[in-house]
């Protein structure tokens, strides 16, 4: 028996959700540990339907997922085949958020394998597609470049990319978000031997913390931990 096109339609979303849900949803960047497997047959369907905004999402989350690929764009994004698509297709359809998204998943891949140019790269690109660098987004990116600095020993550099996302943070009053930029900021003069600072900055930070009291319980180990190590160079000059 023949199917109908309607039912070939129904095959096409449910082979579709079948990808969608093997890939959390695209709910979730952090799922990005490996490439997932998409038929080159639902690729053709994505196309013939005109399902642009699906091909983008899969192009992006399913492919160009391992460390040693990501890395290439540093020298050209075009190393990055699946992922080049699918920003171009973001960007023909508008879809600002995707680009943002697939941007950030860069970053975390990066970032979180040591490749802090890379991370770097796609922090600043980040940036540069925002509309609004006033916002709540924006201040974390200016934390995110001031984070990816500091990892790279930039130190001076960082401290004033941290300046602006609290800034900017500060003026919208998002305490878990000032609490995080101090507690790095704090991080970052402890690295430059400012230790008086770096005890300012934890100050600032727990105070946040006590404004998000929900984070309270989860925010203040590393924080106090961080504090002993300052208190004891403070007052000795040396470690403990």
């Amino acid at each position: 028996m023949r199917r109908s096109a309607g039912d070939d339609f129904l095959v096409f979303r449910a082979e579709l959700l079948k990808a969608q849900n093997q890939m959390s949803g695209w709910c979730n960047i952090f799922f990005c540990a490996q490439d997932i497997e998409i038929s080159d047959k639902l690729i053709e369907k994505l196309n013939a339907y005109h399902y642009k905004n699906h091909l983008a999402h899969i192009y992006i989350y399913a492919y160009d997922n391992k460390p040693e690929i990501v890395a290439k764009a540093y020298r050209s994004e075009a190393f990055l085949i699946y992922f080049s698509k699918g920003v171009a297709l973001a960007k023909e359809i508008g879809n600002e958020q995707l680009i943002s998204i697939a941007y950030r998943k860069n970053i975390m891949i990066a970032s979180t394998n040591g490749e802090y140019e890379v991370s770097l790269l796609y922090s600043i690109r980040t940036y540069e597609a925002m509309k609004d660098v006033d916002s709540v987004e924006g201040g974390r990116i200016y934390s995110g470049i001031a984070y990816n600095l500091c990892a790279m020993g930039e130190n001076e550099r960082a401290q004033s990319y941290y300046n602006k996302a609290i800034k900017i943070l500060c003026k919208l009053r998002k305490p878990e978000d000032i609490a995080e930029v101090h507690y790095n900021m704090s991080l970052n003069c402890v690295m430059l031997g400012q230790y008086d600072k770096a005890q300012e900055y934890l100050t600032q930070c727990m105070k946040a913390i006590e404004k998000a009291a929900s984070e309270q319980s989860a925010c203040l180990q590393p924080v106090q931990t961080v504090w002993i190590v300052c208190s004891g160079f403070h007052f000795t000059g040396k470690p403990f």
